[in-house]
């Protein structure tokens, strides 16, 4: 009988499932699935207001870049360089 196969969502929601339900203290799911209680946490709070959708992988880059150089500056450098590549 081969073993069911885990998904990284099926084990963040197990994870999440445990710890509400009281199962298992957050410490002890975090200790199984191997993650930080942070990030336990940070899934749990997701969970609990999104459901499954809120388990999903989120990019860590920022919204907004302020000091980022203007996409019109960086086209001219561009244009610069192919223009004189030496």
């Amino acid at each position: 009988m081969p073993w069911p196969e885990q998904t990284r969502m099926s084990q963040r929601q197990e994870c999440c499932e445990q710890a509400a339900t009281g199962i298992v203290s957050m410490t002890e799911a975090c200790l199984r699935f191997g993650v930080s209680r942070p990030t336990g946490y940070r899934w749990l709070a997701r969970w609990q207001v999104d459901g499954a959708d809120g388990l999903v992988d989120r990019s860590s880059c920022p919204a907004t870049s302020p000091r980022q150089t203007p996409d019109t500056v960086a086209a001219r450098v561009v244009a610069l360089r192919l223009a004189h590549p030496t």
